[in-house]
């Protein structure tokens, strides 16, 4: 039996976003996407999904929440 790592991708509000370094774990590399998308650095992260991808290929896709807060 052959195992092989899952290409992970994160996916916000629509848009899909690459792995910005796979060697981190999937809050790291969701909080150095934070300059980019401030929204991040308080987001809540679900559970991944598995999708087929290219070349039948698997993709771990993240789906990433904002946490909406309210003032007042």
């Amino acid at each position: 039996m052959k195992t092989m790592q899952l290409k992970r991708e994160f996916s916000y509000n629509g848009m899909k976003l690459p792995d910005p370094n796979p060697s981190l774990s999937v809050e790291q590399a969701v909080r150095s996407l934070a300059p980019a998308y401030p929204e991040f650095t308080t987001a809540k992260i679900e559970p991944p999904e598995i999708v087929d991808g290219p070349n039948g290929t698997r993709i771990e896709v993240y789906r990433i929440k904002p946490v909406v807060e309210t003032k007042g």
